[in-house]
């Protein structure tokens, strides 16, 4: 992958994607819901993969009533692009005020379009992650999928 890891997640932060997204296929969806009920579900999708890797897209949503009817509203949306080497990228963001895409996946590797703003959102993403984590909203369903053998 042509980055430098100056660009991608920390190694704690990739580590969590990985849990996230380890059991999706190419072309599906899966919602970390918090069993309490406190916190905003995590939406993990796999979008499938290109030169640079295997993208995702990760968000929050919460719903609006305003205007014509429901909608579901970004807060934040992420898009990412795992690399085959492990390293995780950060290429848009998009968040009820606005978006920004920061890097573009393609062509055997990812080329930083806006350099300032993508150093802000792997800042972000890290922050953003670190708190899902706290959350246990990815630990929740890891362990539903694998239950407790100690008893």
């Amino acid at each position: 992958m042509k980055t430098s890891s100056r660009l991608s997640v920390a190694p704690q932060t990739a580590a969590v994607l990985q849990r996230a997204t380890a059991s999706l296929a190419p072309w599906s969806l899966e919602v970390h819901r918090d069993p309490a009920g406190t916190h905003m579900g995590l939406h993990v999708e796999y979008l499938g993969d290109d030169e640079a890797g295997s993208l995702f897209l990760l968000a929050h949503y919460f719903e609006s009533l305003e205007g014509w009817g429901r909608s579901l509203v970004p807060d934040p949306e992420v898009l990412l692009v795992r690399a085959p080497s492990g390293q995780w990228v950060p290429l848009a963001v998009r968040t009820p005020w606005g978006s920004v895409v920061t890097a573009e996946s393609g062509d055997g590797g990812v080329r930083v379009v806006r350099a300032a703003e993508h150093r802000q959102l792997v800042q972000m993403v890290e922050a953003w992650i670190e708190n899902v984590e706290r959350a246990a909203l990815v630990q929740a369903e890891r362990a539903r999928a694998e239950p407790n053998q100690a008893a």
